[in-house]
């Protein structure tokens, strides 16, 4: 439906297409089905590079989430330069976007930084900037079940 909506009013419906193809390729992911998954993906990151391209403020954040969702796919893929690749990309563009709105970009920073080291075995420091992070939101659910996290992962040693 998005996407015949789109051929008539591209503007007003793309952000839709790239939403409905990336919450497609998370259940294909969810069904181990790698392939549809990362075609999906790939759809939607493109869809919203343009849409950042012509308003980064708005799509940026939606970038980083398709590159975290292909990372965490490349990585159960065991292709881990890739997940790397696009793991790095999302972490740069949170960084930024946390930079210039801590309040609503804080949180996925440290996610992002997480799952870096959960995933990827990205350096235990990166837990340590998430801390520091996290504890700005400190008493939010979000906030207190990443740290949460965080400390059973500095537990594992």
């Amino acid at each position: 439906m998005y996407r015949s909506l789109s051929k008539e009013n591209p503007s007003a419906y793309q952000s839709d297409v790239a939403m409905t193809l990336n919450n497609l390729a998370n259940l294909y992911s969810g069904d181990n089905r790698s392939k549809e998954a990362e075609q999906a993906y790939d759809e939607a990151l493109a869809i919203r590079r343009s849409l950042s391209k012509e308003n980064p403020s708005a799509y940026q954040s939606d970038v980083a989430s398709t590159l975290n969702n292909l990372a965490i796919l490349y990585s159960d893929d065991n292709r881990l330069p890739e997940a790397e690749q696009a793991y790095d990309e999302a972490l740069e563009i949170y960084r930024s976007l946390s930079k210039e709105n801590p309040s609503a970009y804080g949180i996925y920073l440290a996610q992002t930084l997480i799952m870096g080291v959960y995933l990827l075995k990205q350096p235990k420091e990166n837990l340590t900037e998430a801390r520091a992070v996290l504890e700005r939101f400190k008493g939010g659910h979000q906030a207190d079940r990443l740290l949460s996290k965080i400390k059973a992962m500095e537990e594992e040693k």
